[in-house]
């Protein structure tokens, strides 16, 4: 963890890799992309896709992947500690909130 001038703990890595084989703010890397052009994102972020952390969820998350990443831009600006909660860890919020009954826990 290294600390920006903004005094906000950030994760340090010396690659565009996290530790689970993810790539860190892809849109930065695509041919073609001039500095100058203009970014909707500012900060890292962690890019979570389908079929990662021996999870298959082909067909079917791609609206836990996009929370996820979200939630990794939080946590790589220093806005949050916690870590980037799984799959089964959203469908649980879901359920202690009472949107989804108990049964969608684990469920796709």
């Amino acid at each position: 963890v290294s600390t920006q001038s903004t005094g906000k703990l950030v994760p340090y890595r010396t690659d565009k890799c996290d530790g689970e084989g993810r790539l860190i703010t892809p849109h930065t890397s695509v041919p073609g992309v001039r500095r100058s052009d203009v970014y909707t994102v500012f900060g890292e972020y962690c890019y979570h896709h389908y079929m990662q952390d021996k999870f298959n969820d082909n067909g079917w998350g791609c609206a836990y992947r996009s929370l996820q990443t979200l939630c990794s831009w939080y946590l790589y600006n220093g806005y949050a500690t916690t870590p980037v909660p799984s799959h089964s860890q959203i469908q649980q919020i879901l359920v202690d909130l009472g949107d989804k009954a108990d049964k969608f826990v684990g469920s796709k």
